[in-house]
């Protein structure tokens, strides 16, 4: 629950709960007050002073700038696992802080008194604010302390370990008067489909993503029931190529693989929820505008050119059998089969799938140890830049391909430099680069989709995927816990 070492979308969810950063981002993709009332931004654009409210954590204790620049700091410290540090290396000195390179003293993060925070950026950098809305810059309060202490619109006041979670409403809260559930109640399910008849019998208010899929078998029908409301969210479904294993350090190889999925056939026939195709590498809502593809799909003609090219490099009559690790679920099993199939029919490769528990997938891409795996990703911040940065240094945390190429990097430093008229230029260049030499190969964008119950009033998600749940109201009801107002 330490939101700085999160990693995936569900840790990401709870954080929101029970943390609260300067600012929040709203579903319309503007910013709301958080901890910060308001800020200043200086002429040149890469100072940023932000003017705290009165707030407290969730033990009452006065919550200060100080609690940030602490934060903040921490997770630049070498010694401190921080996956996401990079989002905020456009602060001065943040990068060789990181790196050990200058102490953490010399980053332009300051306190100036408790209720003045200073951040100073080395160069502009448009998306700052919408970055300080992120869960991993909340302030953390490191007392050695048993009880859970956030500063969020929730504590977590019970965490039993695969049965369920309990968040109360944290009575220190700055909008502690417009919260309307006392209690939201998260129960840990393993099997879809007894979710989903629990759901269905009235046990929850709510079912479905970012906390929890659908039994894939089901998808179809609760569609054509119009039982399901959807949303686009700013994330992609890939199956990732490790660039340091032979043979998939070349480019072909990689690319035959990708044109060779079906990502139609597995949004009609596995997925049943009409995502959108990933013929490009950016999620549509980050780029509503445009209708554009970058690569042909379930091209096996395409592919099978892209093959004999690459095995021509390589010297090889034919590709060696590969591993294929992907996290287990009914869904995944289902798109695996269906893709190492296909690879099969069209190109002649034997792939081997390995199951695996999240735990195992995550340690497998972080350490550069797999040779093929079905991941996903999901912007931090909305603006596709974020997508293009992961891929900009093969050190990134998040660039699970390990995969660099000289004109992408030259190609993204110049993008930060660019104008608004041009850097959309950048961005279709290295777009381009990433489907041609395509360290991975998007399968669908997300769209999440979801349950919810008519009584459940105000219910949002935010582009990154984040149910807003401190907004959410529920209109009068019989509740199993009296007088209550409890969200399951």
């Amino acid at each position: 629950m330490d939101p700085r070492r999160g990693v995936d979308m569900i840790a990401s969810q709870l954080h929101f709960m029970a943390f609260e950063g300067l600012y929040r981002l709203q579903p319309d993709l503007t910013l709301s007050p958080g901890a910060a009332l308001s800020h200043d931004i200086s002429d040149d654009r890469m100072t940023y002073t932000f003017h705290l409210r009165d707030s407290s954590w969730s033990n009452g204790e006065k919550l200060t700038a100080y609690d940030f620049e602490k934060t903040w700091k921490t997770l630049l410290d070498p010694s401190f696992p921080c996956r996401d540090a990079y989002l905020i290396y456009m602060i001065r000195n943040a990068k060789l802080a990181k790196e050990g390179e200058v102490s953490l003293d010399k980053v332009g993060i300051h306190a100036l008194d408790e209720k003045t925070f200073s951040v100073e950026l080395e160069r502009p950098f448009p998306s700052f604010l919408q970055i300080t809305a992120l869960s991993f810059l909340a302030p953390v309060n490191e007392m050695e302390d048993e009880t859970f202490i956030g500063n969020g619109p929730f504590i977590l006041q019970r965490w039993d370990h695969n049965h369920e979670m309990i968040f109360s409403k944290n009575p220190h809260y700055w909008r502690y008067d417009e919260i309307d559930l006392d209690e939201i109640q998260v129960h840990m399910i393993s099997n879809e489909m007894s979710a989903l008849h629990a759901y269905e019998k009235g046990d929850f208010d709510f079912l479905g993503a970012p906390l929890s899929p659908f039994p894939v078998a089901t998808a179809h029908s609760l569609v054509q029931q119009r039982k399901l409301n959807s949303t686009q969210i700013a994330g992609t479904k890939i199956i990732s190529f490790n660039h340091s294993k032979f043979p998939l350090n070349n480019a072909h190889i990689r690319k035959a693989l990708s044109l060779s999925i079906d990502r139609k056939s597995i949004v009609d026939n596995i997925t049943g929820l009409g995502q959108t195709i990933g013929t490009r590498a950016i999620p549509p809502v980050l780029d509503p505008k445009r209708e554009i593809s970058f690569i042909s799909d379930a091209s096996p003609e395409e592919a099978t050119r892209e093959l004999e090219m690459g095995l021509h490099e390589l010297g090889l009559d034919s590709l060696p059998q590969l591993t294929l690790i992907y996290w287990g679920s009914t869904l995944n099993n289902l798109i695996v089969q269906q893709i190492t199939e296909k690879w099969r029919k069209d190109l002649g490769v034997d792939v081997v799938l390995e199951k695996a528990d999240f735990k195992m997938l995550l340690s497998s891409t972080q350490e550069g140890s797999y040779e093929i795996s079905l991941l996903a990703y999901l912007a931090e911040f909305p603006d596709s830049i974020n997508i293009f940065e992961r891929y900009s240094d093969k050190e990134n945390s998040r660039n699970y391909s390990k995969w660099e190429n000289k004109e992408y990097a030259l190609l993204f430093k110049a993008s930060q430099m660019a104008s608004a008229n041009e850097i959309q230029g950048y961005k279709d260049q290295m777009e381009q680069i990433l489907m041609d030499e395509a360290p991975f190969a998007p399968i669908y964008h997300y769209q999440y989709s979801f349950m919810i119950k008519p009584h459940v009033k105000n219910f949002a998600i935010s582009p990154l995927g984040h149910i807003l749940f401190d907004q959410i109201k529920l209109e009068e009801m019989e509740h199993s816990l009296g007088e209550i107002s409890s969200l399951q």
